[in-house]
């Protein structure tokens, strides 16, 4: 059934849908950009795969996917675009129509950021080489015009030196002893500002997304020379050097994936933002700050593929080990964690398992989802939690239509007005409260206390609605007996006129009273709708110690008697 329900204590509202759900991110006054999944590994798809499987691939969690395009030469031979950029064999454009084309007929509404890969080689001109450098241009010129052409959102750039490439480590270069290592750094950041501005003359506000920039080299801040790395800096300043306003960096911190505490992403963006500067050119500085995102890398193996408590080496260093004895709970605490830290980007690699039909040969026919069921929703959830908050309340919408679950609370849609005549509970009163509930309110004594009420045709199709007029701070209550770690999902229709907020509360008690405040979920509109009907929503995971659950529909901020919040059809559903 709905399974792994992410706990939330802030709201999102879904404007559209009039609709809003525990959780989502706070509201800026300054435009971000919204956060993005990128998928990338062995599927290896290329332009006829994305055509082929754009409905399996949009039923994943992605907003787009790294490709590797493949072409074929004069002789009919298969061109890897991929892995033949940096080689200084010359690429030609007409190889890549077809992929052009493709790419052009390709149109979706959730895969908007899509991406060609490109790797370095072993086979790549030294940095002095000036004509092999100038071909490296070329078929650089030939990447931008596919990604323009074809409708991507930019280039994915690999770094990682494979199969004995060592273009950027000075001590393997093969005129090291001919020249110095700050004349290798010169001449690399030549060859990056020959590069980008090659590139930005022809896609100028492409995304230049990355693997890694800097952060490869986090370690070595002091001491560059001793990294393996220790050029790539110098190429990164030569892109910043030629680097147009529009166009935007992101360093995709591939580090991440053996984080497994959300203070390692935070720690990471600090030094990208902060400290990594150091390996910036003084003059690249601020356009670095304004032009470089950060981004983070999830490695999926790490929580399904390899093996927990294992003595193989490669288990011990990438297997992460569970949250709470779950390793999708890992996953979901660090993706988190990851759109948190990061400013637009975060990516995947995957490597033995599949999202959509692959004839890679090492990549198993299972999904992802088949060896760790939830890994959609998780991933999902992170970045656009709107989308899965509307995926459950449909399911219940359909749980409760096929009547296999129940509401939980007593008289929620108010049409029972007589009083409650119970016991109150503590400070709470069930004066003006209607049957099955109570009622509290904050007194002050420079004002005069707000109003509960129920208004007889003041619901959404025309039945009893519980108002709260006037208050500043105030909620209708009801409760029930729970365990922890039991899964709940809260609901109710509610309007509001005039000034003030209106919220959907859902608190806990032990034995001893509330719980810690920190377990609170409070969902309420980001922006006001006055006038209009909206849904409040929210998954609830019962916390540890917890023995009951309450349920409180509320308003604050009222001034006056213009200022109204009325409710109906409040629910509480046990998740099967």
């Amino acid at each position: 059934m709905i399974k792994h329900l992410r706990k939330h204590r802030i709201a999102i509202c879904l404007l559209t849908a009039g609709i809003v759900l525990a959780p989502l991110s706070q509201a800026h006054a300054y435009e971000m950009p919204s956060k993005k999944l990128i998928e990338a590994g062995w599927e290896r798809p290329d332009a006829s795969d994305l055509l082929k499987y754009q409905k399996e691939i949009e039923k994943s969690p992605y907003d787009g996917i790294v490709l590797m395009l493949l072409a074929k030469d004069d002789t009919n031979s298969t061109i890897p675009l991929q892995t033949r950029v940096f080689d200084p064999a010359p690429l030609k454009l007409s190889w890549f129509e077809t992929d052009i084309k493709q790419l052009k007929s390709f149109h979706s509404d959730k895969l908007t950021d899509n991406f060609v890969r490109v790797s370095v080689s072993r086979n790549t001109p030294d940095w002095f080489d000036d004509a092999g450098w100038k071909r490296v241009v070329e078929n650089w010129k030939v990447v931008a015009t596919v990604a323009r052409e074809g409708n991507l959102k930019g280039v994915c750039f690999d770094p990682e030196m494979y199969s004995g490439a060592t273009i950027f480590t000075y001590g393997a270069q093969k005129n090291a002893k001919q020249y110095s290592f700050d004349q290798y750094q010169e001449k690399a950041r030549q060859r990056g500002r020959e590069v980008l501005e090659a590139v930005s003359h022809i896609y100028p506000d492409m995304v230049f997304f990355t693997f890694w920039m800097n952060n490869i080299n986090r370690k070595h801040t002091k001491n560059i020379e001793a990294s393996r790395y220790n050029l790539y800096p110098a190429f990164i300043n030569g892109w910043l050097d030629a680097a147009p306003p529009a166009m935007t960096f992101v360093d995709g911190g591939e580090s991440a994936y053996t984080y497994d505490k959300p203070e390692d992403f935070l720690r990471t963006a600090n030094w990208q933002r902060n400290t990594g500067l150091s390996l910036v050119a003084p003059e690249n500085r601020l356009k670095y700050r304004s032009q470089v995102q950060v981004g983070f890398g999830l490695y999926l193996d790490a929580y399904s593929y390899y093996k927990l408590n294992s003595k193989d080496s490669r288990d011990q260093r990438y297997a992460l080990q569970p949250l709470n004895g779950s390793r999708l709970n890992r996953l979901e605490s660090n993706v988190n964690a990851a759109v948190e830290a990061a400013d637009e980007y975060v990516w995947t690699w995957g490597e033995h398992y599949r999202w959509w039909p692959t004839n890679t040969k090492n990549v198993s026919p299972q999904s992802w989802e088949d060896v760790l069921p939830g890994t959609t929703k998780v991933l999902l959830n992170a970045v656009h939690p709107e989308r899965v908050a509307a995926q459950v309340q449909a399911e219940f919408d359909r749980l409760v239509k096929a009547k296999k679950i129940s509401n939980l609370l007593t008289n929620g849609d108010f049409a029972n007005a007589a009083a409650n005549t119970s016991k109150p509970v503590a400070d709470w009163e069930t004066r003006n409260a209607p049957v099955g509930w109570s009622t509290w309110q904050k007194k002050m004594a420079a004002r005069q206390p707000g109003m509960f009420s129920i208004d007889p045709q003041g619901g959404e199709k025309g039945g009893n609605a519980a108002c709260l007029t006037g208050m500043f701070e105030g909620f209708f209550i009801q409760g029930i007996a729970v365990k922890p770690g039991e899964q709940y999902y809260a609901r109710v229709r509610a309007r509001q006129d005039g000034g003030g907020l209106v919220r959907l509360d859902v608190r806990f008690q032990n034995e001893q009273g509330w719980t810690d405040a920190q377990k609170y979920l409070i969902v309420s509109p980001e922006q006001k709708q006055p006038g209009k009907w909206i849904t409040l929503a929210t998954p609830v995971t019962v916390p540890a110690g917890a023995t009951k659950l309450f349920v409180l529909l509320g308003a604050n901020g009222q001034n006056s008697a213009a200022d109204k919040v009325r409710f109906n059809d409040a629910e509480l559903y046990k998740v099967p």
